[in-house]
Parts: structure tokens; C-alpha cells; sequence
């Protein structure tokens, strides 16, 4: 009778195992299991790119440069920290918290110009500041009787989105201190604008803001107001960055 030998034994069962174990590529993942992280299932992080132009009142820092030329702000580069919060019973935030104190420190660029009845604007300065972003429900996963609520790939949709200032004069991250919500959590009108939010391919999507118009009587009609919790105030804002999952996502 014909007998392997130990080795060849050994070669077998691991071609076998091979065969038979489950595929974890990044491409072969489910939206609702992006990652593994010792057998559990974790949130995708995210690579947030802000523009550098001074045409946009939210710049990144330049510390850390895309292809595209803006300011790349990578999970874990520097003491970020990113996620998209996609499984299924999460929220579907893409968040971007980009000031976590260490050797090196990421910043973004504000720049308050308050908007008058006119539509005139009043320069407020700019500031230099840690910062915590989240675009609203950016891709939530079905859960439940919920069901999904995502962007298809090539469309354009409108979002809730807000970020911090530090405290510096509108709020702390997590507080909504600069929004574009129209309606705040709490009932308060704001009349700021949605974003608009494109979706590029199952792993990206670009944030903007509209551009503005002139009335008949040639006042500028803003469609890029942020609220400013601090002071009840309406910024023009205009913005223009994309984020990047770290795995592809469907519904």
C-alpha cells in the first residue's frame, strides 16, 4: 500500500486549508463586515482629503499632501483617527477627528465670514485649529425593519454635516458647533444649508456646497451658510473635500 510521508502529509492538509478558508481580502469583504480585528468585526476607517484653496473657508493644513494636491488626513498618520461607522445598527457617520494631542498635531484652516441681511459678508479672521468632522449618515446599512440609506454610485444627495472649531468661538468636537443642518437635533432653526454629497464609486465620495447666486436686486443668495452654535450666527462656508473607505461599500 502505497503511504505519504509526513512532510507530504503536512504539504496536503495546508493546500486544503487553503482551498477551504474563508476569504478575508479587503475586496471580498461585506459592507456590514468591513474589517476584522482579532475574529471581530469592525468599522471601516476612512482617508479624509480637504482642499488647500483659499476659495474654501475649511482648508486642511498642507502637512500631509494627496495626488490632488490637498491635505490627505489618513487613520492613524499623525494622530488622526477616522471611521465610517457602516455596520448594520450604526449610523452611518463619517467622522474625522483630526486634533488627538502627540509629537505631531493635524489642523485644519477656518475662516469666519458672517453673513449680513444683505447678503454682504463681514471678515472675521481665520483660525488654526484641531478639528472634529462628520458628515451625517453618509452610508447607513440596512438593520432590522430599517432600511439601507446610501448614495448610489454617480448621484448626488444632500447631508447633514458639522465640525468643531476647538471651542475656539462656535464649539467643541461632538456638539455640532458649525453645521449645515437646517434643523438642529433640539428643534432650533438655523436656516443654514445642506451639503451635497456625490458618490464617486463604492469606496469614495466628494462633499461640496452650492454655489451662490445673485438676486434681482444683485445681493448674493448664499447656499453655503453654516450655523455657529457659539454665537447664532450664518458663515459663509463654501467647501470641497472627498472621503475614502478603506473597503468598498454597498447597502
Amino acid at each position: 500500500m502505497h503511504t505519504h510521508s509526513p512532510l507530504v502529509a503536512a504539504a496536503l492538509l495546508a493546500a486544503l486549508a487553503a482551498c477551504t478558508a474563508p476569504d478575508s481580502s479587503l475586496t471580498a469583504l461585506h459592507p456590514t463586515s468591513p474589517a476584522f480585528a482579532g475574529g471581530k468585526v469592525s468599522n471601516p476607517t476612512a482617508t479624509f482629503v480637504l482642499a488647500n484653496d483659499a476659495a474654501f473657508l475649511l482648508r486642511g493644513d498642507g502637512l500631509s499632501l494627496a495626488p490632488d494636491g490637498g491635505s490627505r488626513y489618513a487613520n492613524g498618520d499623525c494622530g488622526v483617527s477616522t471611521v465610517i461607522y457602516a455596520l448594520s445598527g450604526g449610523s452611518g457617520d463619517a467622522t474625522l477627528n483630526a486634533g488627538a494631542p502627540g509629537k505631531c498635531r493635524r489642523m485644519v484652516t477656518i475662516t469666519y465670514e458672517s453673513i449680513n441681511a444683505d447678503g454682504s459678508t463681514t471678515s472675521e479672521g481665520s483660525l488654526v485649529v484641531p478639528s472634529f468632522l462628520n458628515v451625517r449618515k453618509l452610508q447607513v446599512a440596512a438593520s432590522g425593519s430599517t432600511p439601507a440609506e446610501a448614495i448610489p454610485i454617480g448621484a448626488t444627495a444632500t447631508r447633514t454635516f458639522a465640525f468643531s472649531d476647538d471651542g475656539a468661538r462656535c464649539g467643541t468636537g461632538g456638539t455640532g458647533a458649525i453645521s449645515f443642518d437646517p434643523v438642529l437635533n433640539d428643534g432650533t432653526v438655523t436656516n443654514s444649508d445642506f451639503v451635497q454629497v456625490q458618490r464617486d464609486a463604492a469606496d469614495s465620495w466628494t462633499v461640496t456646497t452650492l454655489a451662490d447666486e445673485l438676486d434681482a436686486d444683485g445681493h448674493v443668495v448664499h447656499h453655503d451658510r453654516a450655523y455657529c452654535k457659539g454665537n447664532g450666527k450664518l458663515y459663509h462656508m463654501p467647501l470641497h473635500f472627498t472621503i475614502k473607505s478603506s473597503v468598498p461599500l454597498v447597502p
